[in-house]
């Protein structure tokens, strides 16, 4: 019993240890990667310290990883403050609304595979995983819309009006452009649909596509995956779907009225949408925590197998599937300072007139080939 309460604090402190350590490096990492993209410096002026401090030539800057510190410390003692005619209530728990439920989601999730001892890297094997993230990603909407209303401000509410009108019509396209996953693994558990993606035959012989290529999303629904990644982009609210902030505009959007941590809490749970994004992007198009020919057992490659040990397997699965998080996190970071930002009126007709049609007809190519096949 205290085995599998410890292992369980264990993988709880890994997954959301990773998300909370990757969350705060994604916020720099935006600002330098946003600097190189326009040819300028950035930010790398905050110091660890002086030579007169740490008795070395310069200051430390570390690439401007200090700046994290530094703004974290600044949310932290800026003036909190409501809106004399807003809901202070409701003003109050808006950012919680939006930043909590991106954390739940990580029960459900697969971040490796099996030990020797017949433990698990995923928190909670529940059924229709799919399911439970979907509903708690949908909770999100509630504290940006309400961050809008409760501001009593014009351009809060403005932005809380397009958020939510935003979120709900790319909701939509998500779970659809997913339903073509759903049909060839025919379930809704994740860890299943991860094993799915790179099982053995009956004989012990690798399942593979054309004797070579793994079953990821990646290669049977390569269609569903550019509909997920705009959707999944949609849904974080940012650019170029940035329009519930859209600063040339709204000032802010619907956290004009906000300061210190409740601001902060916005600002961070973006980030944490975007890893949660990328970790379901990697469980249903890219094998989830598995390398390729990689198994419990070992590497199995055109007849030839090198047995590894089973929990070394499991902790270079672990591995892969954080560097594949990372990956497509840094991606996602690309295409914000790639593209311009979409009026409102076209990411609306974007959403209703070009994914949803195009999900639905993935999902009714999909059902069809999969009935004759």
């Amino acid at each position: 019993m205290m085995t599998i309460i410890l292992w369980a604090l264990l993988k709880i402190v890994i997954i959301v240890g990773f998300t909370m350590t990757m969350a705060a490096l994604l916020t720099i990492t935006d600002r330098r990667e946003s600097s190189m993209i326009q040819d300028r410096i950035g930010p790398n002026r905050a110091p660890l310290g002086s030579s007169e401090v740490w008795n070395v030539k310069g200051k430390i800057r570390l690439i401007g990883i200090v700046h994290v510190i530094a703004d974290a410390l600044k949310m932290v003692f800026k003036e909190d403050f409501t809106v004399k005619k807003g809901n202070r209530f409701i003003h109050t728990i808006a950012p919680i609304l939006a930043f909590s439920p991106g954390l739940v989601i990580l029960a459900v999730i697969p971040f490796g595979g099996t030990t020797a001892g017949g433990l698990s890297f995923q928190i909670t094997d529940f059924g229709p995983g799919v399911l439970f993230a979907f509903a708690f990603a949908s909770i999100g909407v509630y504290g940006v819309s309400l961050a809008g209303w409760s501001s009593n401000s014009k351009f809060s509410l403005l932005g809380g009006i397009r958020a939510t009108s935003q979120m709900i019509s790319y909701e939509v396209s998500l779970g659809l452009s997913l339903m073509g996953i759903f049909l060839i693994f025919g379930t809704l558990n994740l860890n299943e649909i991860v094993q799915g993606q790179q099982a053995l035959n009956a004989n012990g012989t690798p399942d593979l596509l054309f004797g070579f290529l793994p079953k990821w999303g990646l290669f049977l629904q390569p269609f569903a995956l550019f509909l997920y990644f705009a959707a999944a982009t949609a849904e974080t609210k940012r650019a170029p779907f940035d329009v519930p902030e859209a600063e040339s505009e709204l000032v802010a959007g619907f956290f004009t009225e906000y300061g210190s941590m409740k601001m902060g809490a916005f600002l961070f749970g973006e980030y944490i949408e975007v890893i949660i994004f990328s970790m379901m992007f990697t469980t249903m198009f890219l094998g989830g925590y598995h390398l390729p020919y990689l198994y419990s057992d070992g590497f199995h490659f055109f007849g030839h197998n090198l047995e590894i040990n089973t929990t070394l397997v499991a902790i270079i699965q672990l591995f892969t599937f954080f560097g594949k998080v990372i990956f497509i996190a840094w991606f996602h970071l690309v295409i914000r300072w790639t593209l311009p930002r979409f009026r409102y009126d076209q990411v609306i007709n974007l959403g209703w007139k070009m994914l949803f049609p195009a999900a639905l007809l993935n999902m009714a190519i999909t059902a069809i080939v999969l009935t004759f096949i």
